[in-house]
């Protein structure tokens, strides 16, 4: 009977712990909700054209701008350069005969010439009261029959007379005569000339075929040549943020003659600079190692110039950190800067040119890109993230590249106004003592989101992933390669009741 009551008492209590009132069942699930993969390949920053390949040994990026010749025609050197006029110039008449010289300007000298243009306008005024009758010579110069120039003229008393004679495909030979002067020689024919005649001359507009003789030295042009950089919108972002190693800027300079280079005049350009121009009009110049930007005077030697400049000589490093679009080579192309003797045919150029060499060796600091990702999320996915009691965002990052990356991972609304943001750090790949990724990393990260995370998450329209390159251990010189890649995955996992 005692067993009886004992087994009544318990099944009344256990009957009394049953809920009163039906309830469906609930329970914990998860979502996972896809933000972004990403590939992000260097390709992508480099455009590759005629001047930009790929080393198919190590895969380094190789700039090689071919030589951009600014071609200079060297005949203005002497162009021009005797043309001189000369007024009432007393020649004395001795015994029928009378001889005047005119010095060129600046010293000049004229061994022997091929003219290809200019003009001798001459004029004999007569002292004497009686008419006479001349001939004039221009001993050193030869029509184009290859005979001495001269022509004869009959002066009335106190008149004068002019002759003006076009000079193309003349030539003059010194011969004997002053090099620094024309030689005018007057003959008395017949009749009293007196014991004088007024003389004018004026020379002008002389070009030369060919010339033998001196002039002091002139810079005849401005060396301008530029060059276009095929930079990426991306890579230019950067600025400030490469460092290059082992550039090179390559000056070359060629005589271009059918004479004997041992012969020609010289030349040499002077206050040589390097301007780099931005599209949006910033400019720097390359400075020599002392910080100045006139990076000097280049001699040809015997006919040719090659000049290396890196950093071992200037700081072509920082210049090229400015990232410019254009660079400009700049200077004054000087000739004969020895005051020597020599000769020019009008044919004679210079050739000026510039190559920029640059590999994929580099330094990078602090490089930021950006990639914005629209999240279009649809209503479902907004309401359960509305309900979600709590998340964990999933950065899986690959790394096949030498450069460590911090990552910061923003959500952002539709403005791109920034809601609330999660940082990492990434390690770089596996990089060798030449600065080759010898393999990739794996670096994984979780953030738990709070409930004013979770209400900022579903107002968001962007997931912007913000990439902070820098070499591994920085400032390590590391080598940039067309297959270096980074690969970003992110999902969110949301935690949140389900019911029935």
């Amino acid at each position: 009977m005692k067993k009886i009551v004992l087994l009544t008492m318990f099944v009344l209590i256990a009957c009394s712990d049953i809920p009163s009132e039906f309830s469906l069942p609930k329970w914990d699930a998860d979502f996972n909700l896809p933000i972004c993969s990403r590939f992000y390949y260097i390709d992508d920053m480099v455009k590759l054209d005629k001047d930009v390949s790929i080393d198919p040994e190590n895969h380094l990026y190789v700039y090689q701008s071919k030589g951009i010749d600014d071609k200079h025609s060297i005949i203005e050197f002497v162009d021009n350069r005797i043309d001189t006029t000369y007024r009432d110039y007393e020649m004395q008449i001795v015994n029928g005969r009378g001889r005047a010289s005119f010095a060129y300007p600046e010293g000049i000298e004229n061994d022997s010439c091929h003219f290809a243009a200019g003009t001798i306008k001459f004029s004999m005024k007569s002292n004497s009261d009686e008419e006479y009758s001349a001939k004039i010579t221009f001993p050193t110069v030869l029509n184009a029959e290859a005979e001495i120039y001269s022509f004869q003229k009959v002066t009335s008393a106190q008149s004068k007379v002019e002759k003006e004679q076009n000079i193309a495909g003349f030539s003059h030979s010194s011969k004997g005569y002053p090099k620094d002067s024309l030689v005018i020689e007057v003959e008395i024919l017949n009749g009293n000339a007196g014991q004088s005649a007024t003389l004018n001359l004026e020379i002008k507009n002389v070009s030369f075929c060919y010339l033998r003789g001196y002039a002091p030295a002139k810079v005849i042009s401005q060396v301008s040549s530029s060059k276009y950089l095929p930079l990426d919108e991306k890579l230019k972002e950067f600025e400030e943020g490469l460092k290059f190693w082992d550039p090179e800027l390559i000056l070359e300079a060629k005589y271009i003659s059918t004479l004997n280079l041992e012969n020609i005049f010289g030349a040499e350009i002077q206050n040589l600079q390097v301007l780099g121009k931005k599209a949006d009009g910033k400019e720097r110049f390359l400075e020599n190692i002392n910080g100045s930007n006139n990076l000097g005077n280049y001699r040809l030697n015997n006919g040719y110039l090659y000049e290396k400049l890196d950093n071992s000589n200037s700081k072509l490093s920082d210049f090229l950190n400015f990232l410019p679009d254009s660079v400009f080579l700049i200077g004054d192309l000087l000739i004969n800067p020895d005051g020597k003797f020599g000769e020019i045919k009008r044919t004679d150029s210079i050739n000026v040119s510039y190559e920029l060499n640059l590999k994929s060796y580099l330094t990078i600091e602090n490089l930021a890109l950006l990639d914005t990702i629209p999240l279009e999320f649809n209503a479902e996915t907004i309401s359960n993230l509305k309900k979600a009691k709590g998340a964990i965002l999933t950065m899986k990052v690959e790394n096949y590249s030498p450069l460590a990356t911090e990552i910061e991972a923003i959500f952002a609304d539709s403005s791109e106004k920034v809601l609330f943001s999660r940082t990492f750090q990434v390690n770089s790949g596996i990089v060798n003592s030449e600065g080759f990724t010898s393999s990739s990393s794996s670096s994984i990260a979780e953030f738990v989101f709070d409930e004013k995370d979770m209400q900022d998450l579903a107002n968001s329209h962007y997931f912007i992933v913000k990439t902070n390159f820098n070499s591994a251990n920085n400032p390590q010189k590391v080598a940039i390669r067309s297959d270096d890649w980074l690969k970003v995955i992110s999902f969110i996992k949301l935690k949140y009741t389900v019911d029935i």
